[in-house]
């Protein structure tokens, strides 16, 4: 957000024909603006903005390290502090959640939904005996960190449809229904 306030600024001074450097310390905003692909709106703006200014200028964006005594950075946190107070603004709609709490709360939302699925699932007997009333989402995760003839199998036991011992006496081609 800063940078592109300075290269609104500096296009709204009229500045031609100079070398202009910008200074962030924030090493994602750099990223993102070197990156060729763009997903948010405020970086497509940004890159907008130093276009039209590196149209009349040559502009160098520089990365400095935070908190590290260098004048212009330290009043550039202040000023940010400050504006943090404030209710953001921006072409974005703004989520005070970090992605990492989206993903984990539809994480748990998801196998919630499995665990009612699974209680209510008909069937399933040999699965639900060997899994328990309630499917541990760590012994899944491992499950699935096997290969997939591993998964495989585990696909038809949990569906009832493997070559089982229970399946094979139901239809009598063994006498006993226990499972090694």
């Amino acid at each position: 957000m800063a940078i592109l306030g300075c290269s609104y600024r500096m296009t709204e001074l009229v500045t031609e024909n100079k070398r202009i450097s910008i200074c962030s310390d924030s090493q994602a905003a750099l990223r993102a603006l070197d990156s060729r692909t763009v997903t948010s709106r405020l970086v497509w703006e940004c890159k907008k903005a130093l276009g039209a200014l590196a149209a009349k200028n040559k502009v160098r964006l520089m990365w400095v390290p935070g908190h590290m005594g260098i004048r212009g950075n330290e009043k550039a946190d202040r000023l940010a502090n400050l504006g943090s107070r404030n209710i953001p603004e921006g072409p974005e709609q703004i989520m005070g959640l970090a992605k990492s709490q989206i993903r984990r709360t539809i994480m748990e939302w998801t196998e919630g939904k499995h665990k009612e699925w699974w209680s209510a699932a008909k069937g399933c007997h040999q699965a639900k005996l060997m899994l328990g009333p309630e499917p541990n989402s760590d012994w899944l995760r491992q499950a699935r960190n096997r290969g997939r003839e591993y998964t495989r199998l585990l696909t038809h036991i949990m569906r009832n449809h493997g070559h089982l011992k229970y399946h094979s006496h139901k239809i009598g081609l063994v006498s006993d229904s226990t499972c090694r």
